[in-house]
């Protein structure tokens, strides 16, 4: 009568390695992932893949939408605050010009005055002055307006987003593992003078890969204020 001989028990390294094989693939099928190439276009008109570029996903919430729509209508009013300002120093300007030509004409009939002359064209310089430095004063301040607002906006981002990652050497990028849900993609990167923002919605599905390139063709978001130009 022949002894049964039985397999040798697997080692326990291996029986872990299954388990997390499978608890991998479980997660896998539960969530989805977010892949795409960013392109860039450079001062010369090439386009090229973006490398090493920052990418933020943010889940869209009631608390975000609340949050960003607050952002927005803050940067709109700012805005137009600010413009309304530069109009005003354009204006003064424009009519301390035209002042000016008036005087100027004056002085040329007060050669025979010296004294009046010269007066007339201190004080047209001054006036000049005066209101080249009232524009350049508003203008700064509408620049920082913006700067300030985007700063802010890019806190609210901050605040919810849920992953950030970049793009490897090719410009692209692939975030696994997502949970299903709505969701904003958003990057900034800046080439030389020319600051690229992107902000994009994008639906994730549960075992499905999302898409989603960022081009010339879909760059932009709410904080730019050329939105607001007359």
């Amino acid at each position: 009568m022949g002894t049964e001989r039985s397999n040798p028990p697997r080692p326990r390294l291996v029986q872990w390695a299954l388990v997390a094989s499978i608890l991998l693939l479980a997660s896998c099928s539960r969530t989805g992932a977010v892949s795409g190439d960013v392109y860039v276009t450079m001062a010369s008109g090439d386009v090229k893949r973006g490398a090493d570029v920052p990418i933020t996903l943010v889940a869209r919430t009631p608390a975000f939408e609340t949050a960003w729509t607050m952002a927005q209508d803050r940067f709109r009013d700012e805005v137009i605050r600010a413009r309304v300002g530069v109009a005003a120093a354009a204006e003064r300007q424009s009519q301390t010009f035209k002042r000016n030509v008036a005087a100027i004409t004056a002085i040329g009939s007060a050669r025979s005055n010296v004294d009046q002359a010269l007066r007339l064209s201190e004080e047209a310089s001054a006036r000049d002055s005066e209101a080249r430095l009232k524009l350049r004063t508003a203008q700064d301040e509408l620049r920082r307006t913006v700067e300030q607002q985007q700063l802010a906006a890019i806190k609210v981002i901050q605040q919810h987003q849920i992953a950030t990652f970049r793009t490897d050497v090719n410009g692209h990028y692939n975030k696994v593992e997502v949970p299903p849900g709505r969701y904003y993609v958003f990057s900034a990167h800046k080439i030389f003078n020319n600051e690229l923002v992107w902000f994009q919605p994008i639906d994730v599905n549960r075992a499905e890969a999302t898409k989603l390139d960022l081009t010339g063709s879909n760059v932009g978001w709410p904080f730019d204020p050329s939105r607001f130009e007359k």
